[in-house]
């Protein structure tokens, strides 16, 4: 469950990425680099949740909340980033998922 919640919060900023870069209005270097940037707050917790730190799959559910709510924005002011939207939307509730179950899963035994 572990692996499954890393490489889809992987696959989420990768998704976070095209999306910005389709809703961003022009094209180019800058809107590149303002897409990675705005992508860069989903690799935050990355390194904590390698070591298997619960907290920080606590709070990784909250940051991407604005994630699904950009995503959701898009999918109804951006018809031509539907698609791009709806597998974002996609990835941040399977995230979410992830995020729950592994930490069900790895909860510590209640002795």
């Amino acid at each position: 469950m572990h692996a499954l919640m890393l490489a889809l919060l992987y696959l989420l900023m990768a998704a976070v990425v095209w999306l910005l870069w389709q809703a961003l209005p022009t094209a180019g270097v800058v809107t590149a680099l303002v897409a990675v940037v705005l992508a860069l707050p989903l690799a935050l917790p990355l390194p904590a949740l390698w070591q298997r730190k619960r907290a920080a799959a606590i709070w990784t559910g909250y940051l991407l909340a604005p994630y699904l709510a950009l995503a959701l924005m898009e999918a109804v002011a951006n018809p031509a980033a539907r698609l791009t939207s709806a597998l974002v939307t996609l990835l941040v509730l399977l995230t979410l998922f992830a995020l729950v179950a592994w930490l069900r899963t790895s909860r510590p035994g209640r002795g």
